[in-house]
């Protein structure tokens, strides 16, 4: 991967003084296409994880591609005064905004041409389905709060301690997650028949009770970063970012630190986050607290794993989870593949 992707950059190697003149790829802003700066950004995430894939730290390389992405790439933190009508919205309830801002903005079904991504997946209802966490998460009522035209599925919620880990004044928070009494077009009480607990008005609660044999069918805060929209299909239009300028913020303000042996290092890049997500400057970083703000910021991305790993925190238990084997840390290899490669794929140790 890092030969293919430094031989479209048309350079050897990722250097502070690297001139990328000869690359064949262009600098234009498309977010549904390689350029220059998606492939560094790509580089900067194989590079951060490159000592778990092979044993050889490669920190600098990924400060140096994430860096030049961030000053010469032309993109922007999506802040105040960046902005798009909120398609979500209810006349009829006044505490829907009539837009989203900044972080919420980034993640909107009219998201195509946000200044922060630099590549992503285009997702759109008719022709390019497959983002559906609408129907992953809510609670099947919740079809009324955004006539969607099929019922939900009450799937996916928060984690109850990840909730809870947001500071209130968060725009993260509000942005991330649909908590508390919910209404429906008309600003009228959702109401669950089916209740166990004979509360029939339809409440997401951050607390889980259990995961079975009872687990409360309003359970957990629902997953609503990638925002829906009124009349949505099961569908959504929300592309997917795959390298966006905020992730590059947190990869080089990481692989910095490491370099330095200092956490203390991230405090100007994590703090460009936080305040963005109307948060205070965070005074003392440690790997920890690191990750957590990491956490928050790249909530819904598929970063998780590959952080959990990096940060020697991803077979530890948690909640329901118990302790994970240390083999868990590579996937197993499809049996079909390794019946097909006439001996020379063996599976991964412990599977």
């Amino acid at each position: 991967m890092e030969s293919e992707l430094l031989a479209a950059l048309g350079v050897p190697a990722i250097t502070v003084a690297m001139d990328l003149s000869a690359s064949p790829l262009t600098t234009t802003n498309d977010p549904y296409r390689i350029n220059q700066f998606a492939a560094l950004g790509l580089l900067a995430k194989l590079y951060l994880n490159a000592e778990v894939y092979s044993g050889t730290a490669r920190y600098e390389e990924a400060a140096i591609a994430a860096g030049y992405v961030i000053d010469n790439g032309g993109y922007t933190l999506c802040d105040t005064g960046c902005s798009v009508p909120n398609a979500g919205r209810r006349s009829a309830v006044a505490s829907d905004p009539e837009i989203l801002e900044g972080y919420a903005a980034v993640f909107a079904p009219t998201n195509s041409n946000n200044p922060e991504i630099i590549w992503s997946i285009a997702y759109d209802n008719i022709t390019a389905g497959g983002m559906n966490f609408a129907q992953m998460s809510l609670h099947y009522s919740s079809q009324f709060t955004w006539n969607i035209a099929n019922q939900p599925w009450n799937g996916y919620s928060a984690l109850e301690e990840f909730y809870n880990s947001y500071d209130a004044a968060d725009k993260r928070k509000a942005a991330n997650f649909i908590v508390g009494p919910q209404f429906d077009y008309g600003g009228s009480a959702i109401l669950d028949y089916a209740a166990t607990d004979g509360q029939l008005e339809l409440d997401y609660t951050p607390e889980i009770n259990e995961l079975e044999p009872n687990a409360s069918r309003k359970g957990g805060a629902r997953l609503g970063k990638f925002s829906f929209r009124q009349g949505q299909q099961d569908n959504m239009d929300n592309d997917m970012p795959i390298i966006r300028l905020g992730d590059l913020y947190l990869i080089r303000a990481e692989a910095k630190a490491r370099v330095a042996g200092d956490w203390s290092v991230a405090a100007m890049d994590v703090n460009t986050i936080r305040a963005r997500a109307g948060l205070p400057a965070m005074t003392s970083i440690t790997a920890d607290s690191f990750l957590a703000e990491r956490g928050r910021e790249m909530f819904m991305e598929v970063t998780r794993r590959q952080d959990l790993i990096r940060f020697d925190k991803w077979t530890n238990p948690w909640w329901e989870k118990s302790t994970s084997g240390a083999h868990t840390t590579v996937f197993p290899i499809p049996q079909e593949q390794i019946d097909a490669s006439d001996g020379s794929l063996t599976q991964n140790p412990g599977y």
